[in-house]
């Protein structure tokens, strides 16, 4: 009997890079956590697009942008998305994503699908990023001119809450920045989670 040269017979019967460890079984287990990382960007996604309604909706009562801008995002956006945005004000904290995350969790792969091929919606979020550095920078430059300016009137109210003091004012304004900050920040490291 010939051996062949150099063993290529015995070889051939190998897998490559020895992997023959793996089997058939070990990818059926990847497409639960694909599942659950489709989940995880459609509810980014649907977070990014709460955000941006509410942004539009307070810089166009800011006068920072237009009405307009702000009508034509909601008619883009789904009933899911308003619903979450006129919940509560805290739409930026992470107990308000993990509520929406329990509400995606029902949706079928099609649907995350949808969500995830719907491109209308992400061309303003330049504009969604645009417009909280404006609404950081405008709440942290009046909260700083109050506290240095020696002409600073003091209006009767301040977002709908009754002003009776120059400091009751700063805490307002510096309240106010404070919240501007959070907001930026979680668009900000909601972006890197992109």
């Amino acid at each position: 009997m010939v051996t062949p040269q150099s063993g290529l017979k015995n070889r051939s019967k190998r897998r490559p890079d020895g992997l023959g460890h793996l089997t058939s079984g070990d990818v059926e287990d990847e497409q639960p956590m694909n599942n659950q990382a489709l989940r995880s960007i459609a509810c980014t996604l649907h977070v990014f697009d709460a955000w941006t309604l509410g942004t539009f909706e307070t810089a166009s009562r800011k006068d920072h942008i237009t009405v307009g801008l702000f009508n034509r995002f909601l008619r883009l956006t789904n009933r899911a998305i308003e619903g979450m945005v006129w919940m509560d004000d805290n739409v930026y904290e992470a107990r308000c994503v993990d509520k929406h995350q329990d509400r995606l969790k029902d949706l079928t792969k099609t649907a995350i699908t949808e969500i995830l091929c719907d491109l209308r919606t992400s061309q303003y979020y330049a504009q969604l990023i645009q417009l909280r550095t404006i609404l950081y920078a405008t709440a942290e430059g009046q909260r700083k001119y109050a506290l240095t300016a020696s002409d600073v009137e003091v209006p009767d109210t301040l977002d709908d809450r009754k002003i009776d003091s120059f400091q009751t004012y700063i805490g307002a304004l510096t309240r106010q920045s404070s919240e501007e900050k959070q907001k930026l920040e979680a668009v900000i490291t909601y972006c890197w989670t992109l």
